[in-house]
């Protein structure tokens, strides 16, 4: 791709990487077709969420390495105020959706070592004690 062509799509690398995990993420929403507000509160909600993140894991794995990773919280952001919108108690939704990202970054920077099914029975503990 020549220079001109890169920046006639792109702004930066970033913007590339951003591209990226927007499609990857609007894959994800296409093949969980969750709908957020009428979730049960347990671990079971978690659990597409965090196959989808394991399965990408070489992904956040590349952008911990790269300082990059805010670029997947930000797009978490996104995600979150996008929902926001139609949701009963904004507040409470943006809270779980920070919380999430921000245990889902602990999990990838020690290494995937723990299930999904045990993260997503750490979140719910947490969240809904």
């Amino acid at each position: 791709m020549s220079r001109n062509s890169f920046y006639r799509n792109f702004t930066d690398k970033d913007d590339v990487l951003r591209r990226y995990i927007s499609d990857v993420t609007d894959k994800w929403y296409q093949k969980a077709g969750m709908d957020f507000f009428s979730y049960r509160k347990d671990y079971q909600f978690f659990i597409p969420l965090l196959y989808f993140l394991y399965e990408y894991r070489d992904l956040t794995s590349i952008l911990i390495r790269n300082g990059k990773l805010h670029l997947l919280k930000e797009e978490f952001d996104h995600r979150a105020l996008t929902l926001l919108n139609g949701a009963e108690d904004p507040w409470y939704f943006a809270y779980l959706s920070g919380g999430v990202c921000n245990v889902y970054r602990r999990w990838a920077e020690t290494g995937h070592v723990e299930t999904p099914e045990e993260i997503a029975e750490h979140l719910a503990k947490i969240i809904w004690r």
